[in-house]
């Protein structure tokens, strides 16, 4: 199936690989931080979604169709933001946190494990 890409894929999303968020959330469990509201994210990380289909297309081992369609406005709405890209100066300024997974290499290891996961089933 081809990578569907809803709009025209401009639109900008930070991502964050799974060990940098809970490297994050659990050194804030252990903190002595109580009753605070924090993002946990990689700010480095915003890329467009067009870039992300990019990036996606050129680890996988076979070809992909990057396919755009409209987006479902009975999901999103009209008022899905064109960015989404979180502020994290109030995690770093409390706790440790420094996200440390690239895209490449966090896209590269999601892959592994999908494919490793669905072997087994």
């Amino acid at each position: 199936e081809p990578l569907t890409i809803h709009g025209d894929g401009k639109n900008t999303r930070s991502y964050c690989y799974i060990c940098d968020a809970l490297e994050g959330t659990l050194k804030l469990l252990f903190s002595s931080q109580k009753g605070e509201a924090y993002n946990v994210g990689n700010p480095a990380l915003e890329i467009s979604l067009n870039d992300l289909g990019e990036a996606m297309k050129k680890l996988f081992s076979y070809p992909i169709e990057i396919k755009h369609i409209e987006p479902p406005h009975a999901v999103y709405g009209n008022s899905d933001p064109k960015r989404r890209c979180p502020d994290i100066s109030k995690i770093q300024a409390v706790i440790d946190y420094t996200p440390r997974y690239g895209l490449n290499e966090g896209l590269s290891r999601t892959i592994d494990w999908y494919k490793e996961f669905f072997k087994t089933i």
